[in-house]
């Protein structure tokens, strides 16, 4: 009998087979390496993706979770991301070879194995070792006219111990007998009117279509405009450049900067000002005084303060932080969640 899957408590897990459905351009892949990336959200222990195209960052940067952890490799790429010169002038082969080798020069295994490839033949269910954690992502293969491998993992991947990911630009171009029927937690983004009314035919019973659409569905559109206004997906451009402060130097500054934060932020992501200057949930937050950058103290991500980032980290308006605000600030928050804060004061 092959392992116990422990995702978090968000998603089903006996087993997971999710559908993550969106156009072109909304995200989906993003979504998915997060989700893979970030510690405690999705278990597995072999990771098999396919997909037809199999050189996008996003995955290149997942084979790394072969040498380093899952917060390592979210590091890496975030940095990449935001370093345009690095993607300009470095091979994304050689960034990873130079960070495993700082990580973890012993070049010791993790326990997890990922598999990348662009021929679907390539997963063969019967040879997949069902006393591992097995995690497969089927990458916007629905215009593929047979999904004979896909339906196989849907409908018999639990026998061999798999989870599934299926993503796809339409619900209503979805495998219903097989893939749709199957699936136990679909992740949506913003819908055309054909794949709402799919969707309002498989799952209402007995409510006329605009009374169910109105129920259901409008506040979940509104929440889906509010996240591509406050939360994009995809990075975006500021109208209007981030305001950078050129180094803190004073407990002043900081006072300036951090002593309204909102007061129903929990105490562990509230800044706590003191005599020698900047707390949270008891890491010590070090400052530069020549640059707009800071650390927290046993942590070596080093963040760079805008505006947006500011206003984040007090509770305030995030309308105002753009997509890598959002990253750095997602980042800081895990930072801080460790247990056993070691000061140096």
């Amino acid at each position: 009998m092959g392992k116990k899957f422990k995702h978090s408590d968000i998603f089903p897990s006996n087993p997971m087979l999710m559908c993550i459905c969106g156009s072109s351009g909304c995200g989906k892949t993003y979504l998915t390496f997060n989700m893979l990336t970030t510690p405690n959200l999705l278990d597995f222990e072999s990771l098999y993706i396919y997909t037809t195209t199999p050189e996008q960052s996003y995955y290149q940067f997942l084979k790394a979770l072969e040498y380093v952890s899952k917060e390592e490799v979210q590091d890496i790429f975030h940095y990449y991301e935001s370093n345009e010169d690095l993607q300009e002038n470095a091979e994304i082969k050689d960034i990873l070879d130079g960070f495993i080798k700082e990580k973890n020069p012993s070049l010791k295994p993790t326990d997890v194995k990922v598999f990348l490839t662009k021929n679907v033949n390539d997963l063969d269910l019967s040879k997949i070792d069902n006393h591992r954690k097995n995690l497969i992502v089927f990458d916007d293969c629905v215009a593929q006219k047979s999904q004979t491998v896909q339906q196989e993992f849907f409908t018999k991947g639990r026998h061999h111990n798999c989870h599934c990911i299926y993503q796809s630009q339409s619900f209503y171009g979805m495998d219903a007998m097989f893939i749709r029927k199957n699936a136990n937690c679909f992740l949506l983004f913003e819908l055309n009117e054909k794949d709402l009314s799919q969707i309002i035919q498989s799952i209402n019973h007995g409510m006329d279509r605009d009374t169910f659409k109105k129920t259901l569905f409008q506040p979940i559109l509104k929440s889906q405009e509010d996240i591509k206004k406050r939360l994009a997906i995809e990075p975006s451009p500021h109208k209007d450049p981030p305001l950078e402060y050129g180094g803190i130097k004073t407990l002043d500054d900081i006072k300036r900067l951090f002593s309204n934060p909102d007061p129903d932020l929990p105490k562990s992501i509230s800044p706590i000002i003191d005599e020698v200057g900047l707390l949270f949930n008891g890491f010590r937050i070090r400052f530069s005084g020549n640059s707009p950058q800071f650390k927290i103290d046993t942590k070596d991500f080093i963040f760079t303060l805008t505006r947006g980032l500011i206003d984040l980290m007090n509770g305030e308006d995030v309308k105002i932080a753009d997509y890598k605000d959002l990253v750095a600030y997602s980042k800081f928050l895990h930072a801080i969640g460790s247990q056993d804060p070691k000061q140096e004061d």
